[in-house]
């Protein structure tokens, strides 16, 4: 099975993490299961991450069956994951040596990517945005602005 855990704070500031995996199941079809819910009161240290994972893979008696995991992008969760990766493989339980074992998260990185990117180009954007607005404001400068652009 390969894993997803993301922590989040809900509204009433409750911690916690969420724990799914991903399968496939005897017919070829690919299943989708939540775990748990494992609350992770704050700090967040690696230790106490992994330590909720580990407590979560055990009660389910899953531990065996991990092949990978997919964390947010940020340098704690590979502290988590190497945690986790170095007690798994200590224990034989990671095939491939642990090789595949952590799979970063593609959207997380997509989105880094483009809110950098965006705050790049945001002086840009807000130029143009008034520009807009300053011609939109007036017929008159609507109508010049057509004549130049024809």
């Amino acid at each position: 099975m390969s894993l997803t855990t993301d922590l989040m704070q809900y509204v009433q500031t409750v911690d916690y993490m969420v724990v799914t995996c991903r399968f496939v199941d005897k017919d070829f079809k690919l299943q989708k299961r939540v775990l748990d819910f494992c609350d992770v009161p704050a700090p967040y240290t690696g230790v106490a991450i992994v330590d909720a994972l580990q407590t979560c893979l055990a009660d389910l008696d899953v531990e065996r069956k991990v092949w990978t995991i997919t964390v947010a992008n940020s340098f704690y969760r590979d502290v988590d994951v190497r945690i986790l990766k170095e007690t798994l493989s200590f224990q034989g339980r990671l095939p491939f040596a642990g090789y595949v074992f952590h799979v970063r998260c593609c959207a997380h990185i997509v989105n880094t990517l483009v809110q950098t990117g965006l705050k790049e180009i945001g002086p840009i954007i807000e130029n143009v945005i008034n520009n807009v607005k300053y011609i939109a404001a007036s017929e008159s400068r609507v109508n010049m602005f057509w004549d130049v652009a024809k």
